[in-house]
């Protein structure tokens, strides 16, 4: 069983908050996949708003208002995440780490999430060089999908075409 997390943020700067939230587990060979926007929290600067990246994820702001807080998405996460003890696997985790650390302070648990490198994963499984070779390509071809969900979903299906499971 493998977890993949995605997110999609108000902006590439360094104080970018998280929009929206992926994650595609694989359980039996089975891929599922979950995603959710985030109402920004009144701690978040609101001013990081990118209305270029709008453009791009296709994202409006007024979405946000009427979107879960940052609480109920984290109890969405919470619950998804128990059966991979907590564990998901990013293509850039340092930045999920850092979009899941702002959102854990808006929920009342004092559990944590890790986020590991995809490329960890794929050491640890021992896949062969010519598989890590066909997930890359594959990943390169479906990187520009602009949502979180559905990245995450490309991560869980190129790591299964790569004889992952």
């Amino acid at each position: 069983m493998t977890c993949f997390i995605d997110f999609e943020t108000s902006s590439q700067n360094a104080d970018s908050w998280p929009i929206e939230v992926g994650l595609a587990t694989i359980v039996d060979n089975e891929t599922r996949v979950w995603g959710s926007l985030i109402r920004p929290s009144a701690h978040w600067d609101t001013n990081d708003w990118n209305s270029v990246f709008q453009k791009i994820h296709g994202i409006e702001f007024e979405d946000l208002r009427e979107a879960p807080v940052p609480a109920d998405v984290v109890d969405q996460l919470l619950m998804r995440m128990e059966p991979y003890d907590y564990t998901a696997y990013a293509r850039q985790p340092e930045t999920a780490s850092r979009l899941v650390e702002l959102l854990l302070p808006e929920h009342t648990s004092y559990q944590k999430i890790k986020v590991v490198s995809i490329g960890d994963l794929l050491i640890n499984r021992s896949l062969a060089v010519p598989n890590l070779e066909r997930i890359n390509r594959y990943f390169q071809r479906t990187q520009n999908t602009p949502r979180a969900e559905l990245r995450a979903a490309a991560l869980a299906f190129a790591f299964k075409s790569g004889g992952g499971s």
